[in-house]
């Protein structure tokens, strides 16, 4: 069982907005760390630049990892987005 986090996030245009984030891992991506999580007001996987959360506490409540809601499958999930990028680029050069 693991803590759900309280998080105040600023977005690109300096909006914030309270989340309530199911922690699932940190990525970096070359210039940034970001927080992988499950989003529940969302309802999906989010990931937010660690540069832009201003606060963050547990809320008091926990959660039970879900595979369904895994970093694992977050993972399989942007590979798969990634091949479909790829291969549309391949189909427009071929056009």
């Amino acid at each position: 069982k693991r803590n759900i986090l309280s998080i105040e996030y600023n977005d690109e245009s300096g909006s914030s907005t309270q989340r309530n984030v199911q922690p699932l891992g940190l990525w970096f991506w070359g210039k940034v760390w970001t927080l992988v999580g499950w989003c529940e007001l969302r309802d999906d996987f989010r990931m937010f630049r660690l540069d832009r959360i201003s606060k963050f506490e547990p809320t008091g409540d926990i959660y039970t990892p879900d595979p369904k809601r895994s970093l694992e499958e977050f993972s399989r999930l942007e590979r798969a987005r990634y091949d479909e990028h790829l291969a549309e680029l391949k189909n427009q050069k071929g056009k």
